[in-house]
């Protein structure tokens, strides 16, 4: 994968990293979330804001992913913005809840319940 200033990424790269961020600090939500991604041997990379990175086994960028306590605490309008903007670029933009599941945020600003495996995550 080649990113922006030529750099080239690998998976084994990606999987470095992810192992070095691995765990979110606290265990919550997050936690839950990156060990459902993993469980599918997709990469999770914690950066911060947004929550997760997620990337396919070959390396292609499969979405990013806010994660969220609960379905009541809804994204602040700064985060909005941002996850909106991306999807305007066609890259899969998500909120995700363990009550509330899988959301996908549309470039329009409006919201809708999103499967798991548009992930690659088998639920049942």
């Amino acid at each position: 994968m080649i990113l922006d200033r030529g750099l080239i990424v690998t998976l084994a790269d990606l999987v470095a990293y992810a192992a070095k961020t691995a765990l979110p600090s606290r265990p919550d939500p997050e936690l839950a979330f990156y060990k459902l991604i993993q469980s599918t041997n997709h990469v999770a990379v914690r950066v911060g804001w947004p929550d997760f990175v997620v990337f396919a086994p070959d390396g292609n960028l499969k979405a990013l992913v806010e994660v969220k306590r609960n379905s009541a605490q809804t994204l602040p309008a700064h985060q909005e913005l941002v996850l909106r903007g991306f999807a305007a670029f066609s890259i899969p933009c998500f909120h995700w809840s363990p009550d509330g599941g899988l959301v996908k945020v549309n470039e329009d600003g409006t919201f809708e319940s999103a499967s798991m495996n548009c992930l690659g995550v088998d639920t049942p």
